[in-house]
């Protein structure tokens, strides 16, 4: 106490006051580094497991099997949701690159009064270009014989050519 009060002594009115340094906190132990468990420390906590377990009463045991069981059936109605939507989507004619993005936003608006089919048809208003437009095979099937003026210009300049 008396170094931190000589420290904050004014010698003369014209000199700055000093303040006490503050005091540097120990610094904090080392973590020992974590070390691979040995085989022998594995049985011991799987003997320990099998200890708590024989502990635990008749109805503990329902009761985390039931929670187990019920956890599962939740798992499995949210696949079985999703694969409907998809299936929805791809019914309502969403290509299947778009798929995932159809059934989330249609989750996102369906409600009491929406169904999924309905939020379905409502996002691709909105966004046609979810549709799929069929599979192309990159040649003209078109029944029209007139020909556009690039297609006539083309075959102007190469005669040999059967239009």
């Amino acid at each position: 106490m008396a170094e931190e009060t000589k420290n904050q002594q004014v010698q003369n009115d014209d000199s700055p006051v000093q303040q006490a340094e503050p005091k540097a906190e120990p610094k904090p132990e080392k973590k020992e580094e974590i070390t691979p468990v040995s085989d022998e420390e594995k049985a011991e906590l799987e003997e320990f497991r099998k200890w708590k377990e024989s502990q635990k009463s008749e109805i503990e045991k329902q009761t985390a099997a039931y929670q187990k069981s019920e956890k599962a059936r939740i798992e499995a109605e949210t696949r079985i949701s999703d694969y409907e939507a998809k299936f929805a989507a791809l019914k309502n004619g969403v290509s299947a690159d778009s798929v995932d993005d159809v059934v989330a936003l249609a989750k996102l608006k369906t409600d009491k009064n929406t169904s999924l089919e309905q939020a379905i048809e409502s996002v691709l208003e909105k966004y046609p270009q979810f549709r799929g437009k069929g599979i192309t095979t990159g040649t003209h099937t078109s029944n029209n014989s007139k020909m556009s003026g690039v297609e006539a210009a083309f075959y102007a300049k190469n005669p040999d050519l059967k239009a």
